[in-house]
């Protein structure tokens, strides 16, 4: 799991409609996730921060921790460059949705979001697996 500073707010710098986004070393979340005087539930990691607190869904911090552990993997750079040629031949006559959900990075991403414990047992380029 991703420490509490890791996790980065940010309204700018995130495309609209995306929810969060793994730019090494941290995790950029949504402005949406910000709540005053959130209280603790079930599904969502709690972070308190001065003038209110960060509920973030478990699922979308578990699913950017794997990005990450696949950037540092690959080091950094060359996951972007992977991750975008691989867009590149994914998007050759499928929409753009299509094309993202088809990505190796992506699969393992979703597949294991909500596995418990995942990243402890993640083996090293796991997402080859998806390829």
């Amino acid at each position: 799991m991703l420490s509490p500073w890791q996790i980065v707010p940010n309204a700018w710098l995130l495309p609209r409609g995306i929810s969060g986004m793994a730019l090494w070393p941290v995790v950029l979340v949504e402005a949406r996730w910000l709540t005053a005087g959130a209280v603790q539930r079930p599904g969502f990691v709690y972070l308190p921060r001065p003038g209110g607190a960060w509920e973030v869904p478990e699922r979308l911090v578990q699913h950017e921790a794997i990005h990450l552990r696949q950037q540092a993997e690959l080091l950094v750079v060359p996951f972007y460059l992977a991750y975008g040629l691989e867009y590149l031949v994914r998007r050759w006559g499928q929409t753009h949705a299509q094309a993202y959900r088809a990505l190796s990075f992506e699969r393992e991403a979703y597949t294991h979001e909500a596995t418990p414990g995942y990243l402890a047992g993640r083996r090293f380029w796991a997402f080859l697996k998806f390829v």
